[in-house]
């Protein structure tokens, strides 16, 4: 199975799990349907990202980015609602709840996600069309152009003093979906997709008590929670520094990623950590 197969295989595959989220999103069958859904439109932009050249793959990611919109609120929203339940706080769970069902019939009613379910149906065809045009060999080494362009932007964003961590955050969820998208050309060890997992948790803990820090200023019922919320956040944050720190040490070198560039099997750089490893979701080896 050459690259552009196993990509075709990879988008249907999450296709696939997109309708299966979006049933569950309008059935409202679980709580972890909407973000389910919208770490598979992650994993689908992420896939997508090398061959966005291509106006049908750009159109494509563009109709991904608009679900990823229409859901952003309706998903903060409900993560505040489960902490305010943890914490106790029937009250203010209550009150917010009405708008929650408001947002949930928005994403129900809209058209947004039909519309990238159905653009999915064309794509096999562009990525043939891309591969037809520059070729099986040449569309792998701009898969691996775009992983080691990532994975520079990441090193970069750790290595600079302030950079804001909330940009830090979503720059590592690009580089690790893309890097799980295609395992077989990643030019990372094993230990350091795990690495980055656990700092993009870690992260992710430190952002949702920011943001609820600063709601808490706008919305008078969460003042008796600032105070927690502001000690915690200055734990997850000391947290997730030190998960980011140990990813440093974990992330390629620079001379590693120009090598992996000039299209070059990962063995030629470093030992590939997923030889002879199936990959869980497809059942393929990576």
């Amino acid at each position: 199975m050459n690259t552009a197969d196993r990509l075709v295989f990879r988008i249907l595959s999450l296709q696939v799990r997109l309708y299966h989220d979006f049933v569950r999103v309008k059935e409202s069958t679980d709580s972890e349907a909407l973000h389910d859904l919208r770490i598979d439109v992650r994993r689908l932009r992420s896939v997508l990202r090398p061959l966005r050249a291509s106006s049908e793959i750009a159109s494509l990611d563009q109709a991904a980015a608009a679900v990823a919109n229409l859901t952003t609120r309706a998903r903060d929203l409900e993560v505040l609602i489960a902490e305010l339940k943890r914490h106790g706080q029937a009250r203010q769970a209550i009150t917010r709840q009405a708008a929650l069902h408001a947002l949930y019939s928005r994403v129900k009613r809209s058209s947004v996600i039909p519309t990238l379910l159905t653009a999915l149906d064309d794509c096999p065809e562009a990525v043939r069309a891309v591969e037809n045009e520059r070729g099986s060999h040449r569309l792998k080494i701009r898969i691996q152009r775009a992983v080691c362009k990532q994975l520079k932007r990441l090193e970069h964003a750790i290595e600079t003093p302030g950079f804001d961590r909330h940009r830090l955050r979503s720059t590592l969820k690009r580089v690790r979906y893309l890097i799980e998208a295609f395992p077989s050309i990643s030019p990372i060890s094993r230990e350091a997709v795990q690495a980055m997992a656990a700092t993009q948790t870690a992260l992710g803990k430190w952002h949702d008590l920011d943001l609820w820090c600063q709601l808490s200023f706008k919305e008078d019922d969460l003042q008796r929670l600032r105070h927690d919320w502001s000690q915690r956040t200055e734990a997850a944050l000391d947290n997730a520094e030190v998960h980011l720190r140990s990813l440093a040490h974990r992330l390629p070198k620079t001379k590693v990623s120009r090598v992996a560039v000039r299209g070059l099997p990962a063995a030629h750089t470093a030992d590939n950590p997923f030889e002879g490893v199936i990959d869980v979701e497809t059942g393929l080896p990576v």
